[in-house]
């Protein structure tokens, strides 16, 4: 590696780790202040609240913070080169803007990488803790459960899709339940409620079984299921809780059982492509920051940060394209990134070389 990447990573990354802490602190301290009046009226212990947002942090970081933190490095590190006259050194000496743009994009490729990386074995967990402490912390009883589909997968081969949960009822509303051997579905079971009375009565419903190509419609049946009604409260997960394996494979059960993927596949496609945010903005960047000695930190800092700001419009719209079926999963997935792949290579080729 010559000096000048050496010299050019070096500075990249030192904006970077204190754009990232510095983004991190306000964050957390915002979110904290705002929370403040509820943790005081709940008395929660100081350990909790720490406890919560070290939980929080990794989630925050990886799905928000990461992507800003690289656009503010890119316009730091390089802005700070053309504002030096360094970039006409390196000019001069026959170094071109693409040759000096060349190791940060592929530092910018191995942190997208790190992003996703943590994102998939650290942040899916601390956000599956973080929604359980905060359930205990305000004493909400699972209130966001109550909105979202939940997954259960049993140790017995048992795959659960629950539209509702109502704890202080102990009661799932509109679930699908599918049993698998060898890779196939021998039963399924729709019903309209469950309930949880140290075990299982289930009402309003039909049970399929495809072995024998039969169903029996009935007004209440009792399962010999194992899960018990708290698998559902401290098992179960929502989409933003599970890995892409988990996803994959739920997709597949939800799939092999003829149901409806389209949020599920909207859900997997958009965590695979948020992973290359980091990079798309940083080849956004690096030809702003080129212009900033004329233009001025504040104004390269201020398009970068309202083209961040149109992607995620732009993802979040796709998503729900996606999720209304206007678009295919996989196009409101990437369609954001392509147009910014786009976007980046126009101002790219228009950067004086």
């Amino acid at each position: 590696m010559k000096i000048t990447d050496r010299y050019i990573i070096k500075g990249f990354l030192r904006m970077f780790g204190l754009s990232l802490t510095a983004i991190t602190f306000i964050y957390v301290v915002v979110d904290m202040f705002e929370k403040m009046s509820r943790f005081i009226a709940l008395k929660v212990p100081g350990s909790k609240i720490l406890l919560y947002y070290l939980y929080e942090a990794p989630v925050a970081v990886t799905r928000i913070i990461a992507p800003i933190a690289v656009l503010i490095a890119g316009i730091a590190a390089v802005g700070t080169l053309s504002r030096n006259f360094e970039l006409i050194a390196f000019k001069a000496s026959g170094i071109s803007l693409y040759r000096l743009f060349a190791p940060l994009i592929i530092v910018g490729i191995l942190l997208s990488l790190s992003i996703f990386l943590m994102d998939e074995e650290l942040s899916t967990r601390a956000a599956w803790h973080k929604r359980l402490l905060s359930e205990q912390i305000f004493h909400r009883r699972y209130e966001d459960i109550k909105r979202k589909r939940i997954y259960l997968m049993s140790e017995d081969g048992i795959f659960f899709k629950v539209d509702r949960l109502i704890p202080e009822k102990y009661t799932l509303v509109r679930l699908t339940v599918y049993k698998f051997e060898d890779g196939r579905i021998t039963t399924r079971l729709d019903a309209n409620r469950a309930e949880w009375y140290n075990k299982w009565y289930i009402y309003d419903g039909k049970l399929y079984d495809f072995d024998t190509e039969k169903f029996v419609q009935f007004a209440s049946y009792q399962p010999n299921w194992y899960v018990t009604f708290r698998s559902f409260l401290f098992e179960a997960k929502f989409l933003e809780e599970l890995r892409i394996p988990e996803l994959r494979q739920y997709i597949n059960k939800l799939r092999a059982g003829g149901e409806d993927t389209v949020d599920e596949e909207v859900e997997l496609h958009t965590r695979i492509a948020f992973s290359l945010t980091g990079l798309i903005v940083l080849l956004i960047a690096l030809p702003i920051a080129v212009n900033v000695r004329l233009s001025g930190f504040a104004w390269g800092f201020a398009f970068a940060f309202l083209m961040s700001f149109v992607y995620w419009g732009l993802t979040q719209t796709g998503k729900a394209l996606g999720k209304a079926g206007f678009l295919s999963p996989a196009l409101a997935a990437w369609l954001p990134n392509l147009v910014f792949i786009v976007i980046a290579a126009v101002l790219l080729q228009m950067t004086r070389k």
